[in-house]
């Protein structure tokens, strides 16, 4: 992968994950010998600020989101709109990976019309912890997105090894934290991937 924008904010109630999320893809990257040049500092990006650096790309890059987001758009931390559903036509040969909540409901699928390669995402709300214990869903929000970053870009792939690796650590959290294991099982059942020509993976 050539490029990565991330889209990262720290927020008044998850404090750090967004960033924690951003600092593990980094560390990733690192121990791979992956060195994509990397668009956006922490905080630090807004809507014309992201669609400048998009309209520059045009193919072998990631858009990389962490923060927040609703069936149609990702938001900073004072709920202004970075990317819009009416937007994605800006995105094209894209792969699109978005933790927001949401974001599979409508703007995924509108993407992958408007010719992204794939996106990750979901469909419903989405739980999150910045804790100590939240360290295991910084490893599932960012599985599949490793996965991508390694070279595989087949969508049902992506899917069935991320669904797996969800359960694996639901099953994990039943032994050892029994009021996390539902909110990770939510997360593993609203979770979608989707790959052009709108094929649809859950």
């Amino acid at each position: 992968m050539k490029d990565l924008v991330v889209i990262s904010y720290d927020d008044s109630i998850l404090g750090k994950y967004f960033e924690k999320c951003r600092n593990d893809l980094e560390t990733y990257l690192m121990s791979k010998g992956l060195s994509p040049n990397i668009h956006c500092m922490h905080n630090s990006c807004d809507k014309a600020s992201i669609d400048d650096t998009i309209k520059t790309l045009s193919d072998h890059y990631c858009v990389i989101v962490y923060a927040h987001g609703s069936n149609v758009a990702i938001k900073d931390q004072n709920g202004n709109i970075l990317v819009h559903e009416n937007d994605v036509a800006h995105y094209h040969n894209s792969i699109f990976y978005s933790t927001a909540c949401y974001n599979a409901e409508s703007l995924g699928s509108t993407l992958i019309r408007y010719m992204s390669k794939i996106f990750f995402g979901y469909k419903d709300y989405s739980w999150a912890l910045d804790s100590d214990q939240g360290m295991v869903f910084i490893e599932t929000d960012n599985f599949a997105l490793k996965k991508i970053l390694s070279g595989c870009q087949n969508g049902q792939k992506i899917y069935e090894e991320t669904y797996d690796f969800f359960y694996q650590k639901y099953r994990e959290l039943e032994n050892s934290n029994f009021e996390l294991a539902p909110l990770m099982y939510h997360n593993m059942d609203t979770m979608r991937v989707y790959e052009h020509p709108d094929k649809e993976y859950y």
